[in-house]
């Protein structure tokens, strides 16, 4: 028979605790959605009917009232928030590759099989321009799976200073904190607290590390050379004005805006370590040991690995969102130190534990604010759905 166990001077826990917990996470979950729909509904009406909360009472109206200001206030933390970043990482000018001219040192920048195979032009208005054509694509890009594609981008040595560059910055964020912080003074007050934010955020991003411009170049002259290309599908999905006029769909295929970062992966053993050191500057770049199956907000994505002395960290890719997407249906990609891989935003894809050494990925995110992700609700982009009858469409206007 069993022990009756012993519950004498033991605390007491509810058999109800447990599911308590969860009607708690069911009711948060209930009120996040109610002021999303709220908004949504709110904004559609006020945009689409003349007098539209005339015909609301007034509880209703304060609530939605509420959400707004709720969310203006959100917005504009954050937008003051990002203006003291840029405040403090333009004075980060050590970085090794801050004066680089890529125009004129292109062949220090690119990897010799990518030269190769991709013509490189610089025009009258100085600036560098790389010729993309079908022939260079169906040589250089290697098809993984199905909309996603393998290629050398980048050369061993560049790759090592961006590295280099990214550690740079990260040392200068924390040096930077040590020095107010011992200062002192009133009127720096301010900017340690955001360089504290800064340090919070743990994000490396290009545009805050004056690599504004490798940004530019990857979206302008990579992404969209290969975008425009081979992922029509991705970028007229939903497009309502497709026309046959040449001139109109080239402008309409283009990605307007990009979001580029470093990020750092080790072992779990030695994050630890580094999460120890407080006023460690990995911190800031080195983040976890892998990544759990995810897509990206964005309609095309470019993962380019920056290291090789790394063990694990496989990228691991599944389908499409909304298109038969598992967790079961896998394919490996082992990151080599130079090659790019291009997929859509909307694949989900995790990276398995780094063992061993640094894994580091430069990362850009690539979107079409002008033609997509305006022509539709954002219920339709992420699903997406290419009827004719979303709110935002001409049906509704």
């Amino acid at each position: 028979m069993a022990k009756k166990p012993e519950i004498v001077n033991e605390p007491t826990i509810s058999p109800y605790s447990s599911k308590k917990t969860e009607n708690a996470q069911n009711t948060s979950k209930v009120i996040k959605n109610e002021v999303l729909s709220t908004q949504l509904h709110g904004l559609f009406g006020l945009d689409h009917y003349p007098n539209y909360l005339l015909r609301w009472n007034i509880a209703d109206i304060n609530k939605l009232e509420n959400y707004f200001h709720q969310t203006l206030a959100l917005i504009s933390k954050q937008k003051q928030q990002l203006m003291s970043i840029y405040e403090i990482t333009n004075e980060f000018k050590e970085g090794i590759l801050h004066k680089f001219d890529y125009v004129r040192n292109f062949e220090k920048v690119f990897h010799p099989k990518f030269l190769e195979n991709v013509d490189i032009d610089i025009k009258g208005d100085g600036k560098l321009y790389c010729n993309w054509n079908f022939n260079a694509i169906s040589e250089l890009l290697v098809e993984e799976i199905e909309h996603v594609y393998s290629f050398p981008l980048l050369c061993k040595e560049f790759c090592e200073q961006i590295v280099y560059h990214g550690k740079q910055f990260v040392t200068f964020i924390q040096n930077l904190s040590e020095k107010k912080e011992k200062e002192g003074e009133e009127k720096e007050k301010e900017k340690k607290q955001n360089t504290e934010l800064l340090l919070s955020l743990k994000r490396c991003v290009l545009d805050w590390m004056s690599l504004h411009w490798l940004n530019d170049l990857l979206l302008n002259e990579i992404v969209n050379g290969i975008a425009t290309k081979i992922y029509q599908s991705e970028l007229y999905y939903n497009c309502k004005c497709v026309s046959t006029d040449p001139s109109v769909k080239s402008q309409i295929r283009k990605l307007n805006w990009r979001h580029g970062y470093l990020i750092g992966y080790r072992s779990k053993e030695e994050l630890l370590k580094q999460q120890q050191i407080t006023t460690s500057s990995d911190n800031l770049l080195f983040l976890r040991s892998e990544l759990i199956p995810h897509t990206d907000d964005s309609e095309i994505t470019l993962n380019i690995c920056l290291t090789k002395n790394f063990e694990g960290g496989k990228l691991i890719l599944h389908g499409l969102r909304n298109n038969s997407a598992s967790t079961e249906d896998i394919y490996e990609i082992i990151c080599q130190q130079g090659y790019a891989i291009i997929h859509p935003g909307r694949l989900l894809h995790q990276v398995t534990p780094v063992t061993k050494g640094e894994r580091i990925m430069l990362i850009v995110w690539c979107r079409d604010t002008v033609n997509l992700r305006n022509q539709v609700c954002p219920c339709c982009w992420i699903n997406r759905r290419s009827d004719t009858n979303c709110i935002a469409g001409d049906q509704w206007n």
